[in-house]
């Protein structure tokens, strides 16, 4: 099967670069050279993989990236950026971005490699999908049992198997829910992995997935079992902590970072304190809070002060 590539990007140089590149490499590759006519484009066919610029004039890479998710979720996007605007990148990671490559491309394989994960990560969703639905009707299983297991698929992240975005969202709201009504305290944990990126540059994405599923399974294993674990995006994971003031909040956090850094990855003498940290934030409800995106606001807002305050640590936003 051929892959279709969408490129949007203003810089002729790159696209037309990247163009030349993907299509070395088999693909079948469209460019635009603002986000209107990307959008255009992708209207007239829906393209498997789409690499846009953050900054772009008409629409740029962040709406491209809303409207392209909310119309077709197979389609995998990777954002371009600079340094200068690598706060954009996370921000579109948290709106569904595939991964994002830093301009100038120290290399061209990057490009190569970057696209090559969107490839193997579709066709491992479409391969899960048919043999899902394969089983589903040998076992002549009912409509309802069905439409459930869809459910599930759409509630996971790809990669570590946890929860995904929407799910969260959509659990934080019912647990805000329940605790208005029954008085019960309702707390979140945001974790971050420090130096991820100086990671993943030195020792490559698959061993940047591999501590990503590890740290999953290390959370999984170290929660509450009615605590919800989620990939929040990129290397930033949440806990909706139903029934947990607090300190117990706070001491969840602590224990987890403790058991991270104690954990033997591979390749961990390279980070700056010569293992795996990560930063937590933890918030939690009070009689002022009105809306539960408040809680993952303010234990965000308490990771980047422990980044600032020299990461590996947890602070409680009060």
């Amino acid at each position: 099967m051929t892959y279709r590539v969408l490129v949007a990007d203003d810089d002729i140089s790159i696209r037309s670069l990247i163009a030349e590149v993907l299509g070395d490499d088999g693909f079948e590759v469209t460019t635009a050279a603002n986000g209107d006519e990307a959008w255009q484009e992708f209207e007239k066919a829906r393209h498997e993989i789409v690499l846009t610029d953050i900054r772009m004039p008409l629409l740029d890479g962040l709406q491209l990236l809303q409207r392209i998710r909310s119309t077709a979720p197979i389609t995998r996007v990777l954002v371009l950026t600079s340094f200068a605007s690598i706060a954009s990148s996370v921000q579109a990671l948290k709106d569904g971005a595939f991964d994002y490559l830093i301009k100038p491309f120290e290399s061209l394989d990057a490009v190569s490699g970057a696209v090559q994960r969107a490839v193997e990560y579709i066709e491992s969703a479409r391969e899960q999908e048919a043999a899902l639905v394969d089983s589903l009707i040998r076992k002549n299983m009912e409509l309802g049992q069905l439409n459930k297991v869809f459910h599930d698929l759409a509630s996971r992240d790809g990669l570590t198997g946890l929860y995904n975005l929407r799910f969260v969202q959509n659990t934080l709201q019912l647990e805000f829910e329940r605790a208005q009504t029954n008085g019960h305290p309702l707390s979140v944990i945001v974790l971050d992995v420090d130096h991820f990126k100086d990671y993943n540059d030195t020792h490559g994405h698959l061993m940047g997935d591999y501590v990503l599923k590890t740290l999953a399974d290390l959370l999984l294993h170290n929660v509450r079992d009615i605590d919800v674990v989620a990939r929040w995006g990129g290397e930033e994971f949440v806990i909706v902590c139903p029934k947990c003031t607090p300190e117990a909040a706070h001491a969840l956090a602590a224990r987890l970072c403790k058991t991270i850094a104690a954990y033997p990855f591979e390749g961990r003498e390279t980070q700056p304190k010569r293992y795996v940290s990560v930063s937590a934030g933890v918030a939690a409800m009070t009689h002022r809070t009105l809306d539960p995106s408040e809680l993952i606001r303010a234990a965000d807002a308490a990771v980047y002060e422990v980044k600032r305050n020299g990461r590996d640590g947890v602070r409680l936003m009060v």
